[in-house]
Formats: structure tokens, sequence, C-alpha cells
């Protein structure tokens, strides 16, 4: 994989160029398209916040909690998991809202026995801080945005926010549903709380939320429904306190010429009687703007392929940004974690449950990570959830021990059918199946070098 991502920047800079360079010959039209993937990572935020934080008390069953309190999953995903789509068995996750528009908070978290790591991202969805595993050690953090000028003490580390609003998102490994109370455990460790009760020693005592019946909605299907008018007054008017950067001052001008910026009066009727139509076009046409664009950052391995840098860090890449907002929402960087995928065998023939596969790793092989990292490989049906067998296994990993061929390669087995040892079998059934390899603290030097991704061979 090593050399890709130079040519991937090579080719950024002479796309950015020529996107600087097309501005003046743009068409009303195509600046709509630039207006909905600069802004439509920051709205889909908003939106999210909204949905999830519409509960008077902590609902950890529907992913629910009032602002700035803990939204733990407590379970271990397994075929009846519905949740959301590839959901991971390793890690059990969670999420935190945040809004420090009066005031700052701390986020205390505790030290562990195993991987964990919290990230802190902004309403433009870029990991702007990462604690724990892959990132800094420390337990004491302020989150702040970027008006604040309070001073903080020594033994804290200050997180300031370009936006008032954004995600705080934790990775507990599990090992097992025997370890779910450990887990538990350390999700009840964890505080986020005003600064100012820290510090003068006032016990944690979560507030109570509100409902609204009008913020009952899936995110994604809200934002693809807005109106053209709806959909930016409200990007507008939420960039006022979700600060675009320094950066995006040439794309903010180009956008200023339908009246798309921080506190602009925006006029759907420029565009014509016809507006709706073309907002609709506009929306529907998102995903494959984005796709497009953003397939120089995909790194691939033969029949295998991950986003790479710079996700979670995104710059001026607007399409790339909007696009895992589209498709994932919240993304690791690389330097935390790898999901590297594939629906195909290395025939290039899609990987159906009527055949038998061996999944090839060479002696030395395996997916390699640093620390407390580990690696899986899970498998997934069409659908993108796990897929039920009768003994209850959805990937494989580091911790198993699995049998050797006679020169230590190892064969990975997957099939619908149990084979009389089960110690190297991933099971799965049905067609457009998508295996997915988890690296958590990936060595980015061997995966940039050497390391090749393994082959996938029908079993005759």
């Amino acid at each position: 994989m090593g050399g890709k991502l130079l040519a991937v920047s090579i080719v950024c800079v002479i796309v950015l160029a020529t996107v600087v360079i097309a501005d003046e010959r743009q068409t009303d039209e195509e600046r709509l398209m630039d207006a909905l993937v600069y802004t439509y990572p920051m709205v889909l935020v908003e939106k999210t916040i909204e949905a999830e934080s519409n509960t008077v008390d902590p609902d950890y069953e529907n992913g629910k909690a009032p602002i700035n309190q803990f939204i733990h999953t407590q379970e271990l995903a397994d075929a009846d998991f519905k949740a959301f789509t590839m959901p991971n068995v390793d890690t059990i996750y969670s999420v935190l809202n945040y809004d420090i528009s009066d005031e700052p908070y701390i986020l205390v978290i505790p030290d562990t026995d195993r991987f964990f790591n919290v990230q802190i991202l902004n309403a433009w969805i870029d990991v702007i801080a990462v604690y724990g595993d892959a990132g800094k050690d420390v337990n004491k953090i302020i989150v702040c945005n970027r008006d604040c000028t309070e001073e903080f003490p020594d033994d804290v580390v200050v997180v300031r926010s370009d936006t008032n609003r954004g995600v705080l998102g934790a990775r507990t490994f599990i090992d097992g549903e025997d370890d779910l109370q450990n887990v538990i455990d350390i999700q009840n460790s964890m505080l986020f709380q005003t600064w100012d009760e820290y510090k003068n020693g006032i016990p944690f005592t979560p507030s109570k939320g509100t409902f609204d019946e009008d913020s009952e909605f899936v995110p994604h299907n809200k934002v693809a429904g807005m109106k053209l008018q709806e959909y930016f007054d409200f990007a507008n008017e939420r960039m006022l306190v979700n600060h675009p950067y320094k950066a995006d001052r040439a794309m903010l001008k180009n956008l200023a010429k339908i009246n798309v910026g921080p506190g602009l009066e925006f006029d759907a009727s420029v565009f014509g009687e016809e507006y709706e139509k073309i907002w609709q076009k506009t929306m529907a046409g998102l995903y494959n703007h984005t796709l497009a664009a953003s397939k120089k950052f995909t790194v691939t391995d033969g029949i295998w392929q991950y986003h790479g840098y710079p996700i979670a860090d995104f710059g001026t890449e607007y399409e790339y940004r909007a696009f895992i907002a589209y498709t994932g929402y919240v993304a690791n960087p690389v330097s935390v974690a790898l999901y590297i995928t594939t629906k195909f065998d290395s025939n290039g023939d899609a990987i159906s449950g009527s055949k038998t596969y061996n999944i090839h790793f060479e002696e030395g092989e395996f997916p390699p990570y640093l620390g407390r990292g580990f690696w899986s490989l899970t498998v997934y049906g069409a659908d993108f959830f796990l897929i039920d067998n009768e003994i209850d296994r959805y990937s494989v990993n580091n911790r198993m021990t699995f049998n050797k061929n006679p020169d230590n390669s190892v064969d990975i087995v997957l099939s619908e059918t149990r084979p009389d040892d089960i110690s190297n079998w991933l099971p799965m059934s049905g067609e457009g199946v998508l295996l997915t390899i988890r690296i958590y603290v990936p060595n980015m030097t061997e995966i940039d070098g050497d390391w090749k991704c393994p082959m996938i061979y029908p079993v005759e």
C-alpha cells in the first residue's frame, strides 16, 4: 500500500487548483451543489444532536440522552442487533453530544486494562483530539469553545473547538459477553460535567432533558427532506456558532454569491420558479457526486480497500468530508483504526454463501497493530448486519488460536456449512457478503510498506 498516499496528495493539489480556477465559470446550480457539499456534515451533526438528545432521561436502548450526557451501548451486538449497520463486535460504544455554548466542560476518563479511547469531533466531523489508545495519555480534558477566556490549572488539557456543538465518541474493547459488566464499569467511571461544578466539588447530577414530537426523526432522512429555503436558513444560522475554518475563506467567498455563509440571508427564488425541483435533484445527486470526488482517497490492495488520509482531518477536501458524513457520519483517523473491506474473492467474483472459501494469511502476515491494539475479521450480510449462525460467531480475531498449515500459514474457512473442526471457521450465508478487517492502532509503517491483505480462494 506504500507510495499511494503521496500520489493522492499530488492529485489533491491539482484538483484543488482546478476548483479555484473554475469558480468564476460556475453556474448558480453548480454553486448550490458546492453549498450542499460544504454544509451537509454540519447540518447532519446538528440534526443528529437534535434527535439523539430528544429525551427527558437517558434512553440507552433507543440511543438517546439529554445534551452533554453519555449514551452508552450496553449490549454486545449479535444477529438480532439492528440499531445501526456494520456493528462492531470488538468494542462497545459510548457517545455524547456536547454543547459548550455557555460554559466549558471537563471530560474525565479512566485508566483501563484494555483498549480504550475517546475522540472529540467538532460539528464539521473533524476529529480535533484523541485520548487513550492511539492518542494522548491524559485523564482530564477541558472542552471549551474558541471564545473561552478562562484560565485552567496545569493538570488538565484544554481542547478548544471552533464549533459550539459536536460529538464525543468512546470505544471500549470487549472480550465476549462475559466481559460486558467490566465494560459497563468503565462506562460508569466516565464523567462529563461543567467545569464550574467540578472545580467547586459539586457532585454530578444529570439534568433532565426535554421531548418534542417534532424532533423525533431519522437524521439522514430529516436532512434529505428539508426544503431549500429551510435548509440554508438553518445552515447560515448554525454557521454563526459552528464557525467555518480560516482555510474555508475561498469557498465561502464563492458561496456568498448565492447568499450561503454565516448569517447571510438566503433567497431560494434566485434559482427561479422551479427551485424545489433543482434542490431535489441536487440533494439526490449528493452521494454520487461525493463518491466520485472521494475515490482518490480510497487505498486499495487487490480486492480490499479502505478510506485513507485525510479522513477525520479533512481540511478543504469538502467532497470527501461530505461523503464520509453521508455514509458513516463519524470516522476514525487512520492512526486510530482502519476498516478494510471487500465483497469479492481473489478471482474478482462476488462472495457467495453457496461456496466455501479459504481466507489465506501467510506466516507473519496477520494485520499489524501497535500497543493494546488488535485486529478482527467480521462478516456481514447484504443488509450490512451480522449473519445468524449456529455458534454465534461473527468474527475471528488475534485472540483466537488457529490451526496452522505445514508452512505456518493460516486459512480461515468462510462457509455456510459447518466444518468438522470449527477452530478456523467464520460462518456466513446468503449473497452479497461483505468482509471487513478492522485494525485498531494500526502499524502504518508496515501497512504502507510490505504488508498485504489476505487472499480469498474458493475451495473446489
